[in-house]
């Protein structure tokens, strides 16, 4: 299992485009991965779930990936966190 946390850089938190680009991100991987804000927690691929978390710019959340391509899908998750 790997799990990283981060700050959310853009000025819109987490709104529709980001989340369809981590669902989209998600379905490129063969492992569980789940994102976490304020307690709630819901898997990334959940477009609506995503979004329902209402992650605003500042806010800081955690992602897990559990699975065959933990590493590799924390390293790409990492990275779209980093822009």
């Amino acid at each position: 299992m790997k799990k990283f946390e981060c700050t959310i850089k853009d000025p819109l938190g987490i709104h529709a485009r980001t989340a369809a680009l981590l669902a989209k991100e998600a379905g490129n991987h063969s492992c569980r991965i789940t994102i976490e804000a304020d307690g709630a927690c819901v898997e990334v691929g959940d477009l609506v779930g995503v979004m329902c978390l209402g992650v605003t710019c500042g806010q800081k959340i955690a992602m897990e990936c559990e699975g065959l391509d933990e590493d590799r899908a924390a390293e790409q998750f990492q990275r779209i966190f980093d822009i």
